[in-house]
């Protein structure tokens, strides 16, 4: 938290001491990311603030990670994979940070850029986190303006380092900092250098992944925020969470895990367990996909009894946690979805659900994830395509189920279903050569139980 605490504190001070001109020309000088993404449309104070704070935010996570930001991403640290963790904390924070000040998350590759520009900040330009006068993140009140001549044009590439840099800095700052302030400026910083830094080659960005079909109309915002935390997925029966779980895997390429979890999973499903008299550890999924990367499905995550639960809070939360004794580091890969019907609630549609406790939830990004009609339509024009002969039938059953679906609606029946997932295994019958009349007894009414439910739902 001393990270983010720092980087708040810096945001906060830039916020008091500027204005959204002044902190738009400071981005520009430092060659800042703005104008090539989305922030560019975006660039109020709240984003101009939480740019220019970036190398604070970055030299703060790498001391709580034991070292500088060039230390951290040497070859002489001791992680196997310091930069690429370093990296991964940044883009979380940033992806927090920015959805809550402008109402919606950063994309990966948008974080990822603001990041690295923050590393190249840190390392090739130390006295911009050094002293940083010129933004107001020095911890001594702001000198008194002297009187000095107006600022001439910045002189063109030198060898004199000094003086290009006393110039941009007279170009952002203006008649507030005079020539023997920029030279007790670069006075301590030179003495404060300790070095000189390293060139970090920064990865390219990976090929993008195509995605083929028909996809759910909130799947871009399933895949956007489980790259900025952890995702419950609520909605009803036959909506589809599954599969866009499983699609969001895809579309990151990183492996895919799923597990059902219901009111008798166990700790020891959940955090694996070590065999007696052998001591040797035998890993859940959760583990595998916590210490190697890859996303993690937990299927019905309502249903699961709320004292085990809770036991995940230092999974969601933590870049750290203990497997049975095994502590074990989350690896930059780790994704969690959970799949449920309700937000932790008790239901009489769904009676399997569990109250979760409210600290177990507020690790959560709930997402709606409801009846996506149009993508019900494509998939059953795609099957009626399939065969002339049995497409009226086809469109004549996906009426039939929208006709109850309407109607468990209208009346707030809680014990019938008419979901997209009872159109699609009608369809398939179909095609298989069922009559009409099996398809509406199996899918529909035989599920129902009820001959009332059927009177009152179909008519």
């Amino acid at each position: 938290m001393s990270a983010v605490n720092d980087f708040q504190s810096a945001v906060e001070k830039l916020d008091n001491r500027y204005t959204t001109k002044e902190l738009r020309r400071s981005a520009r000088a430092f060659q800042a990311p703005v104008d090539r993404t989305w922030l560019g449309q975006k660039s109020n104070k709240a984003s101009l603030t939480r740019i220019l704070a970036l190398p604070v935010l970055a030299e703060s996570l790498a001391k709580d990670m034991g070292g500088s930001v060039a230390f951290v991403c040497s070859e002489d640290f001791a992680h196997p994979d310091g930069y690429g963790t370093l990296r991964q904390r940044m883009i979380d924070t940033l992806a927090y940070d920015f959805w809550e000040v402008n109402g919606e998350p950063l994309t990966t590759e948008v974080a990822s850029e603001l990041a690295e520009w923050a590393f190249r900040i840190v390392v090739d330009e130390p006295l911009y986190f050094k002293n940083l006068p010129l933004l107001g993140i020095s911890s001594e009140p702001a000198p008194t303006p002297t009187p000095a001549p107006a600022p001439a044009p910045a002189p063109a590439p030198s060898g004199d380092a000094t003086a290009q840099l006393g110039a941009l800095i007279q170009q952002i700052a203006g008649s507030s900092v005079n020539e023997g302030r920029v030279r007790e400026i670069v006075r301590e910083a030179v003495e404060g250098l300790g070095g000189a830094g390293i060139t970090i080659q920064l990865p390219a960005p990976a090929d993008p992944i195509q995605l083929d079909g028909h996809h759910h109309a909130s799947f871009a915002d399933l895949l956007a925020l489980t790259n900025c935390g952890n995702v419950w997925l609520t909605g009803p029966a036959g909506s589809g969470k599954t599969t866009g779980a499983s699609n969001v895997a895809k579309a990151l390429d990183l492996p895919f895990y799923a597990m059902s979890v219901g009111p008798q999973t166990t700790k020891t499903d959940m955090f694996g367990y070590t065999v007696a008299g052998t001591g040797e550890y035998k890993p859940s999924l959760l583990f595998t996909a916590y210490t190697q990367g890859g996303v993690l499905l937990l299927d019905e995550a309502d249903t699961c009894h709320a004292g085990v639960a809770k036991q995940l809070k230092i999974v969601l939360g933590q870049d750290f946690a203990s497997f049975d004794g095994q502590m074990a580091e989350r690896h930059p890969d780790f994704r969690v979805i959970a799949c449920a019907n309700t937000v932790g609630q008790r239901s009489t549609a769904y009676v399997s659900a569990q109250v979760q406790d409210q600290a177990f939830l507020d690790e959560w990004l709930i997402l709606d994830w409801g009846y996506d009609e149009v993508l019900e339509d494509r998939i059953v024009k795609a099957y009626a395509a399939k065969d002339s002969t049995k497409e009226a039938d086809i469109l004549r059953w996906c009426d039939l189920v929208r006709k109850a679906r309407k109607r468990i609606a209208e009346t707030g029946e809680t014990k019938a279903l008419a979901s997209p997932r009872a159109t699609i295994k009608g369809c398939k019958l179909l095609l298989s050569g069922v009559s009409f009349d099996t398809v509406k007894r199996t899918c529909l009414t035989n599920v129902w139980g009820s001959l009332d439910l059927e009177r009152k739902l179909l008519g």
